[in-house]
């Protein structure tokens, strides 16, 4: 597919916009997807800075590397796609590899040719792996993590003893919270705390509300208060 390039006018108004930008302003708004606890989409406020500092500081504590090759197979209109996917391997230079309809065989297929070092995604994704048929390659795979859902302890054991990554994390998101909450350190942490707890939340944050473990910043913006409600 042929890029178009811009004329002298157009990089100029590119760069203005970007010279615009603050840390304080909504990065996205209004579509991005939340499946709990309603079921129902939700007009979610995101600011630039808190996206970049929660998946800039999730990405490092993962080992994400300049020249790492991502699989990015949770959808991209979600926070775990678009976010912990497609934001995380820009901002720390990683190869995106988008993968458009999950087939286990494609998949395999993929992870052995294109050498992908990272590959997050629900449950089932690294289910489907385990189960499939040998005869490919996963020896490129440092870097997993299974969340989006519970994901049972015996999966993340098969994970560590069949594929062998270098890393393997855990952790809690909502879209409320650029999809990450919580979070276990795999430099630090033992396995048996990574696969059976949440662990906790990113420098900088505090519990709030009596029946659940969700994190908010220490300052919430001045236009925080006049987001649109949205039903608990």
């Amino acid at each position: 597919m042929r890029v178009p390039s811009l004329d002298r006018s157009q990089r100029t108004a590119v760069r203005a916009g970007i010279d615009a930008l603050r840390g304080d302003h909504l990065a996205k708004r209004g579509d991005q997807a939340l499946r709990q606890p309603t079921g129902h989409p939700k007009g979610v406020c995101l600011t630039h800075a808190q996206s970049l500092r929660a998946h800039g500081w999730y990405a490092k504590l993962m080992d994400f590397r300049a020249g790492d090759r991502y699989l990015i197979i949770p959808p991209f209109f979600h926070t775990f796609g678009y976010k912990a996917g497609w934001m995380a391997c820009i901002v720390h230079g990683v190869t995106i590899l988008p993968q458009a309809v999950f087939d286990v065989e494609d998949v395999m297929r993929t992870i052995e040719t294109e050498r992908v070092s990272i590959l997050l995604g629900p449950p089932t994704v690294f289910q489907s792996v385990l189960d499939a048929p040998r005869g490919h390659d996963c020896s490129s795979l440092p870097v997993v993590m299974a969340s989006s859902t519970l994901t049972p302890p015996e999966l993340l054991r098969r994970v560590r003893d069949e594929i062998k990554p270098d890393v393997i994390a855990s952790g809690y998101g909502l879209t409320e919270a650029t999809s990450l909450a919580t979070a276990a350190a795999p430099s630090i942490d033992d396995f048996e705390h990574i696969v059976t707890t949440v662990w906790a939340g990113p420098p900088g944050t505090w519990k709030c509300g009596w029946w659940t473990n969700f994190k908010l910043p220490r300052r919430a913006p001045s236009w925080w208060r006049s987001c649109p409600a949205t039903p608990a």
